[in-house]
């Protein structure tokens, strides 16, 4: 089941960053299930949403949890051999059940920024090279943390006037360029 479902995405075109965040949220909503994904009820589902929901988790972890759960019934019910599990993807999707509804707060809450003295500390703190270039690619171009780590060799390209860095968000068609001047 977590084969097929690793193949499909791959194949859909999510980064590698997007497919290593679904990686890592299988061990907990394996154990929180306490069953084989492709063996899953109804009632197993309503289980792990209440178990989800208990966890001491901000709203917007506990929502991409969920997120995650609704990708792995609606990517794998394309295969034949997974038909059978139709009824939880429905279930998942299905306006009248509270699985997917989660109030995150818009509150416009005071948020502390790092100050420019701060970003200075952090990135000199960084023990390579690597580590103080991708730190300040970070901060300098507000990058998301997954389009920072998916960054290569091949995307940064030297123009006129400074390097042109291509980066990748959630799926490749999210590529964007971020220019840095010299």
């Amino acid at each position: 089941f977590l084969i097929d479902f690793f193949e499909l995405v791959r194949a859909e075109g999510l980064t590698h960053a997007r497919r290593s965040k679904f990686l890592n949220a299988i061990p907990n909503l394996t154990k929180w299930l306490k069953k084989d994904f492709s063996a899953v009820t109804i009632e197993d589902m309503i289980s792990l949403s209440a178990t989800i929901r208990e966890q001491k988790y901000k709203d917007w972890t506990k929502k991409s949890l969920f997120n995650i759960v609704k990708k792995l019934y609606k990517t794998v019910t394309i295969l034949e051999k997974y038909k059978y599990l139709d009824s939880i993807y429905h279930w998942l999707y299905d306006k009248r059940n509270n699985f997917y509804k989660f109030k995150i707060s818009n509150s416009k809450e005071k948020q502390e920024w790092f100050t420019e003295e701060d970003v200075i500390k952090i990135i000199s703190l960084a023990k390579t090279l690597r580590d103080k270039c991708l730190l300040s690619i970070f901060a300098s171009q507000g990058l998301r943390p997954e389009e920072a780590l998916t960054i290569r060799r091949q995307d940064i390209n030297q123009i006129e006037n400074g390097i042109r860095i291509k980066v990748t968000g959630k799926t490749v068609a999210d590529a964007r360029g971020v220019r840095l001047p010299r």
